[in-house]
């Protein structure tokens, strides 16, 4: 009874953990995917700037900031905060809604980055931000 008591509770502790380490301020970019010769797909999170001299868009990074309950995304100056988010412990997703479409992210890790795979095979990688100090 005591192995399984404490089986339980070191699964349950890891679960915590997942969500735990996606809390944080990040620094988010989105890899292409390459649909084709000329055509590729990227995570609508993103936001793209034309770009003139190369007749395409530049995908932008943004920063990210996940916690307990909510995530703030902040692209091109402007913060869309409080969006609130569930997390499924069984399948390390979480799942959102921003404007008016639906993001499932399953999150993998390893020891520097995250990466939220979508549920349309599309990614948002995580970087940890780093904080500054000027004095």
């Amino acid at each position: 009874m005591k192995k399984i008591f404490f089986l339980l509770l070191l699964l349950s502790a890891f679960e915590a953990y997942a969500q735990q380490n996606l809390i944080g301020v990040w620094k988010a970019s989105c890899p292409v995917k390459y649909m084709g010769r000329t055509t590729v797909n990227r995570c609508d999170l993103c936001p793209t700037l034309p770009d003139s001299a190369k007749n395409h868009l530049t995908v932008q990074d943004f920063d990210f900031i996940v916690n307990q309950t909510t995530v703030t995304l902040t692209k091109e100056n402007v913060s869309y905060g409080d969006i609130p988010y569930s997390w499924n412990k069984e399948k390390h997703m979480m799942s959102f809604e921003f404007k008016g479409r639906n993001y499932n992210f399953t999150a993998y890790h390893d020891d520097d980055n995250i990466v939220l795979l979508n549920n349309d095979s599309t990614m948002v990688l995580l970087r940890e931000k780093k904080v500054r100090i000027i004095r």
